[in-house]
């Protein structure tokens, strides 16, 4: 997916968009769980960061399998690859009770997929 413009937007569905290509491309959660669409099937904790996200302008995506959940949020950043700025997404993973899993700062390169930044 090409980052070059979505800066410019910095909307939370290209945040999103973004967010599902890296879920997909690393595959990031289990082949099985069951993608949730709507931030009211989520437990309390993770509902109140989709409204806390919303106000900073956050895209989130989750996934559900048996009673484990993944949790993303996405964020448009300017990223630094290889000594050059690059439009790049700022990805937090969080677990069911809201703990955070993991976070860092990724760009999709052209022909070479994602990678990661160094903060």
């Amino acid at each position: 997916m090409d980052t070059s413009k979505i800066l410019a937007f910095r909307h939370p569905s290209q945040a999103g968009l973004l967010l599902e290509s890296w879920v997909q491309t690393l595959d990031r959660v289990p082949g099985h769980a069951s993608r949730v669409s709507v931030a009211s099937d989520l437990p309390a904790v993770l509902q109140r960061m989709t409204i806390r996200g919303a106000k900073e302008k956050l895209g989130w995506a989750a996934w559900r399998k048996d009673n484990a959940i993944w949790f993303f949020t996405a964020q448009l950043v300017s990223a630094p690859l290889a000594n050059v700025r690059r439009p790049g997404v700022k990805i937090s993973g969080y677990d069911e009770k809201g703990r955070l899993t993991e976070t860092g700062v990724w760009v999709d390169v052209p022909r070479r997929g994602w990678q990661r930044c160094a903060l």
